[in-house]
């Protein structure tokens, strides 16, 4: 977590994210979303999505600070309060490698996708096989749920 919450200080005392807020003053952070090499993922740069009547913004912490806008059609999002994270950012995905190594270990992993919402963690294990394991915990760290998928459903 200490990453997220380094990045996220940084990214609070930015004069984009400052001009940002002005602008769009009931904008909330509802979540924050990474993306990696399994074996490189304490180099992943966070990005830090904030919600504001229809439209998103994506915040990019890394030697810059960069913002993508869209339009986001949802009002059933709800705000991530950070200070209600009740596990560290390599406890979680040494919980969720231990959820992978018991149910599906014969998985040649690739790269790990990980989501943080007002519900949880998401944690998605991407494989050279094209199957994706899906890993849902509470923001205390506690298994809600996994799953395996397949990518693509045919391949030539």
């Amino acid at each position: 977590m200490q990453i997220i919450k380094d990045s996220f200080k940084r990214l609070e005392s930015s004069k984009e994210f400052k001009d940002f807020i002005k602008e769009n003053k009931k904008a909330f952070l509802c979540s924050v979303f990474m993306i990696s090499e399994v074996d490189s993922i304490s180099k992943a740069l966070p990005q830090f999505n904030y919600f504001n009547e229809g439209k998103s913004a994506t915040f990019t912490v890394s030697d810059k600070i960069t913002m993508e806008e869209s339009e986001y059609n949802t009002k059933d999002l709800k705000e991530l309060k950070l200070e209600h994270i009740k596990i560290g950012f390599k406890e979680i995905l040494n919980k969720s490698l231990e959820v992978i190594k018991e149910n599906y270990k014969s998985l040649n992993i690739l790269k790990v996708i990980l989501v943080l919402d007002s519900e949880g963690f998401e944690i998605t294990y991407l494989s050279t096989a094209l199957k994706a394991v899906v890993i849902k915990m509470d923001h205390s760290g506690n298994l809600i749920s996994h799953q395996q998928n397949q990518i693509v459903q045919s391949v030539l």
